[in-house]
């Protein structure tokens, strides 16, 4: 198994299996020579925020690119309850807090709808080691099914 860690990543994970760097259409892991499997890494709440707000047509375009592969995946350095909180437990500057019109339960029905809609699931994890373990789960079922 080789493992396909996009160039745009600027602090990407690193797993025990073969790791590769290339340029992927989408996503930031994936399989090398393969449509199995790919992953699109969040490290933190705002990200997602911006791409479920300001960024969303950039971020479904993203997640329209991810259609060819069969397994599609968006994993979360943070957890479910931490994003449901959101602005709060962020740092995030008190006179741009007022500014923000984002909040969790509004990602959460918009996070609802993107997986129903582009058939990938999002997967929260407590941190950052955590979500590397998962994708490496992910990523080694995956090869081990082609």
């Amino acid at each position: 198994m080789i493992i396909v860690q996009d160039t745009r990543e600027k602090q990407p994970w690193q797993f025990a299996e073969g790791q590769t760097v290339e340029k992927l259409d989408a996503g930031d892991y994936a399989l090398q020579h393969s449509f199995s499997i790919i992953i699109e890494r969040k490290k933190g709440i705002s990200e997602l925020a911006r791409n479920l707000g300001f960024k969303r047509p950039q971020f479904e375009a993203e997640l329209e690119k991810m259609e060819p592969y069969e397994q599609r995946y968006v994993i979360c350095e943070f957890s479910y309850e931490a994003m449901l909180k959101y602005p709060k437990g962020e740092r995030i500057p008190r006179k741009l807090k007022r500014k923000i019109k984002m909040n969790g339960p509004y990602m959460a029905t918009v996070i609802s709808t993107l997986e129903e809609q582009y058939g990938v699931e999002f997967i929260f994890c407590e941190d950052r080691q955590t979500a590397k373990n998962q994708a490496e789960e992910l990523l080694s079922a995956a090869s081990n099914t082609t």
